[in-house]
């Protein structure tokens, strides 16, 4: 028999999951017990039957329960997998107290996810740029820098606008976020933090966009008081906007599309409330058809031209 706490993939569907202690009353309803293992895939709590035949071992699972990932004081967010029988965290979720732990009444959370990911992590930024472009996070929100246990166990992340490719986050070891509170990174800036624990690095990136949005808004305010004595409408934002090709040339296919639905919101806009202005962006929009370095971009300007024709 596969052993329990063994993490095996199921042939053909690819499924993983984990073998848990057996269960007569589920092994009674299917037959011969030494043929078959209770796995707990990942997406469900509850085991279920399967011919050993049809699984494949990859190895022992190794959960280690962590109080600060399992235990949150609030108790919904306590897995109900979680326990202290010794005065040391332990997971029951696939060991021999499985079924009286799925089973026991009080309210806590039921992971769906394998180990790690069914660990409750939270998130904390430490570290920020002036402008959010780059920041570190440290999990669990509660480490203590102070405390070396702490920070042996505690994951780093470095948030940065040029590693889009991996979802805007890196991991990073101790040494290299010491680097980002040394004076070599006193040239990022430093910018505000929240005062809050994030439950996943998503809404970190969230926080962080609508921080750089704020920051980016009030620099282009200052900006055009100390050039134009007043901040600019929407529409003159385009309309200078459109007075540089050089910055649609590279532009990604949907940002086009969200682009020329501005344009026609406003060109509409303009039409009723302000004809002299409702020119200047018609005229804009003519010399970027016409304009000699965007002779590659016939799609992009067949569409400005059909704005023009619809607003003529």
């Amino acid at each position: 028999m596969i052993p329990i706490q063994t993490m095996v993939e199921e042939n053909g569907t690819k499924r993983r999951g984990v073998v848990c202690p057996p269960n007569e009353r589920l092994f009674g309803e299917h037959g011969d017990n030494e043929n078959l293992a209770l796995v707990v895939f990942a997406g469900s709590f509850r085991a279920e039957p399967v011919p050993e035949k049809q699984l494949t071992v990859i190895g022992p699972e190794n959960a280690a329960a962590q109080k600060r990932f399992c235990d949150h004081s609030d108790g919904k967010k306590r897995c109900v997998f979680y326990d202290e029988p010794d005065g040391a965290p332990a997971c029951l979720r696939h060991g021999a107290r499985h079924w009286e732990a799925l089973h026991a009444p009080g309210i806590g959370r039921v992971p769906k996810e394998l180990y790690p990911n069914c660990q409750l992590r939270t998130y904390r930024i430490i570290r920020a740029a002036s402008d959010y472009g780059a920041a570190v996070i440290v999990c669990p929100a509660e480490t203590d820098p102070k405390n070396q246990a702490d920070l042996a166990s505690a994951r780093f992340y470095l948030h940065n606008d040029n590693i889009e490719q991996q979802g805007f986050f890196e991991e990073i070891d101790f040494g290299l976020v010491k680097c980002y509170f040394s004076g070599l990174a006193d040239g990022l800036g430093f910018g505000g933090l929240p005062d809050q624990a994030f439950s996943s690095l998503k809404e970190v990136q969230a926080w962080l966009e609508r921080s750089n949005e704020a920051v980016c808004t009030r620099r282009l305010e200052e900006f055009e008081l100390k050039e134009y004595g007043r901040i600019l409408s929407p529409a003159e934002r385009l309309i200078e906007d459109l007075g540089c090709p050089e910055y649609f040339l590279d532009m990604p296919a949907e940002e086009e599309e969200e682009l020329i639905s501005t344009l026609s919101q406003t060109l509409a806009q303009l039409q009723v409330e302000n004809a002299p202005l409702l020119i200047k962006l018609k005229q804009a929009l003519e010399n970027l058809a016409k304009a000699e370095v965007m002779k590659g971009r016939e799609g992009f300007t067949a569409s400005l031209r059909q704005l023009l024709e619809q607003y003529s």
